[in-house]
């Protein structure tokens, strides 16, 4: 039997379209099913409803496709972004949210987990349950209080804690900034979080570097935020004349709601 998800709140730009469909906005009460997309801008997020006994969550700048929705399977494919899944246990119903290529697979059958993506790493952090990643012909299970990470063409990395705090530095900057700009620098994150420098994607690499570039005339410099596997966000300010990472300020980390 083929299923729908209800939309239960939205929050920011968050749109929405069918297997054939154009885009519009998402709005509370509205159904997705199998086949349709849901892309969510900055800032932006959409809680839905799995029937009675699972929530799925998009975080912002995420891109998500509804593969299936049965009594079997209910299947995502994650572009971009995050996603964080609370499922309850029904029948032999399966959960799987795949990459975009197909080829890292996370799946379980019940718990809450995060899953991010950003075309350069498929990571899964686990909050209750064990869920099953399987990439490149490598498969390991996720426990409770653990997070794994899948880069292209590589085995899934050995389970590990979820570390204590959001990882986010910035190294000292360059004093012969390119014409144009004001500061260029990099800053170092874990391989697998998200993160946006100004609002605009940043492409991190696998040793979890990403650049830094402050145009002139940008008034109090931009903001660069995290977005760690687990749901976890951390941001901070650097401005035109950034200090090295001994001196962090403006340093936060906050839960982004899973709840039901």
């Amino acid at each position: 039997m083929t299923e729908e998800l209800q939309v239960l709140s939205v929050i920011g730009a968050v749109d929405h379209a069918g297997k054939d469909g154009p885009w519009h906005p998402l709005r509370p009460d509205d159904r997705v099913g199998a086949g349709d997309q849901i892309q969510t801008g900055l800032g932006a997020s959409a809680r839905l409803a799995a029937g009675a006994h699972g929530r799925l969550t998009v975080s912002e700048l995420t891109q998500l496709r509804v593969r299936e929705l049965t009594g079997e399977v209910h299947g995502y494919r994650l572009a971009r972004g995050h996603v964080t899944v609370d499922y309850q246990p029904e029948g032999d119903r399966r959960i799987r949210i795949e990459e975009a290529g197909g080829e890292a697979v996370a799946e379980t059958r019940a718990g809450l987990f995060h899953v991010t993506a950003d075309g350069l790493a498929f990571a899964v952090a686990s909050q209750t349950g064990s869920v099953s990643l399987t990439a490149a012909g490598g498969a390991v299970t996720v426990g409770a209080g653990e997070q794994s990470i899948a880069q292209p063409g590589r085995s899934p990395t050995a389970p590990r804690p979820i570390p204590r705090a959001v990882l986010l530095k910035v190294a000292e900057a360059s004093r012969l900034a390119p014409a144009g700009r004001c500061l260029d620098t990099t800053g170092l994150a874990e391989p697998d979080s998200l993160v946006t420098v100004g609002g605009a994607p940043a492409s991190v690499d696998r040793d979890g570097r990403f650049p830094i570039r402050v145009a002139r005339g940008v008034a109090g410099g931009v903001e660069v935020r995290v977005l760690a596997p687990d749901g976890r966000v951390a941001t901070r300010t650097v401005a035109c004349r950034a200090e090295a990472d001994a001196a962090i300020k403006d340093f936060r980390v906050r839960w982004k709601n899973a709840g039901p």
